[in-house]
């Protein structure tokens, strides 16, 4: 069975250095900028077997690929980043962990030479009062050491901002990761939230213009496996595709659920889902955070909690 990443989207033509303002008009996948496709001749395999597929018949669903709008700032700890790649710029999702870390996907950053974190967007496209811009050199990118491009494993890594974001009530805060006496817990069953402006049909490249999320419930890693035998590790959490899930520039993004104490937890990293396309009601991998915090611990300021 084969897998493609839950890519980033290409967007060129950014405007002088030292402005903010982005040109959305022109974009573009992220698996064409010829930069990428050196770094990732495997993946591109994949994308190359996807092109020559048939005509998809589509089920049904709500998903962020067409999926639900978000009320503006309802997912405060949401960020865009747009990432600086010789020869053209791409988009994934994050989360904001402190004033000056982001979390993401590995093969957000792994061809990335610098960065702009985008805090407190709803509609991204605008430049909204409410919005931070905020530079992150490629000196500060940390990908998690065993992360594996190849098999998709470990799709983990941080950012440091070059400036402290800022804490603005109800718009922009960090997201509460799990606690390490939760790090054997599955969270099989719960309702989780993926939010993200990825694309929101397989026909089209273009990114959501609004922010959108889907909610769908966590599974077994032994049910996912029925679905992506030899492929999901124990460092893997799944979402039930039943009612869609997240797509192309989705990537990095967070997969939170709601703990018993009322508040919302991040537990996965969007990471992959199947090449056939992203309206196919097939699960969807994540890095499982769990399977990171004592690394996250160490390698950002988001002090990880010992217990409730």
């Amino acid at each position: 069975m084969k897998t493609i990443l839950l890519l980033c989207v290409a967007v060129f033509a950014l405007a002088q250095a030292g402005n903010t303002d982005i040109d959305w008009s022109t974009v573009r996948p992220l698996w064409e900028i010829p930069s990428w496709q050196e770094t990732h001749p495997k993946l591109m395999e994949i994308v190359e077997a996807r092109k020559e597929l048939p005509q998809i018949q589509y089920g049904p669903g709500g998903r962020i690929v067409g999926g639900t709008y978000a009320q503006p700032h309802q997912f405060p700890y949401q960020v865009g980043l747009i990432l600086h790649l010789a020869g053209g710029n791409g988009f994934c999702g994050g989360s904001l962990l402190s004033k000056n870390y982001v979390m993401t996907a590995a093969h957000c950053l792994d061809a990335a030479g610098s960065a702009i974190a985008i805090l407190g967007a709803h509609h991204v496209f605008e430049n909204e009062p409410t919005q931070q811009r905020i530079f992150s050199p490629g000196s500060s990118f940390r990908l998690y050491p065993n992360w594996d491009a190849s098999l998709v494993r470990n799709d983990l890594a941080t950012l440091r901002m070059e400036n402290s974001a800022e804490y603005i009530p109800g718009l922009v805060n960090s997201v509460r990761l799990p606690n390490f006496r939760q790090i054997d817990v599955d969270f099989a069953g719960q309702m989780s939230s993926i939010s993200g402006w990825g694309r929101f049909n397989d026909s089209s490249n273009d990114l959501s213009p609004t922010l959108r999320y889907v909610r769908l419930p966590i599974m077994t890693n032994l049910a996912c496996t029925l679905r992506w035998p030899g492929i999901i590790q124990p460092s893997n959490i799944c979402a039930d595709g039943a009612n869609g899930g997240p797509c192309n520039g989705d990537s990095g993004g967070p997969v939170s659920v709601i703990e018993a104490d009322g508040v919302t937890t991040q537990v996965g990293i969007v990471s992959f889902g199947l090449a056939l396309g992203c309206e196919l009601n097939w699960p969807s991998a994540h890095a499982r955070v769990t399977s990171f915090l004592e690394w996250i611990d160490e390698n950002t300021d988001h002090e990880i909690r010992e217990n409730w």
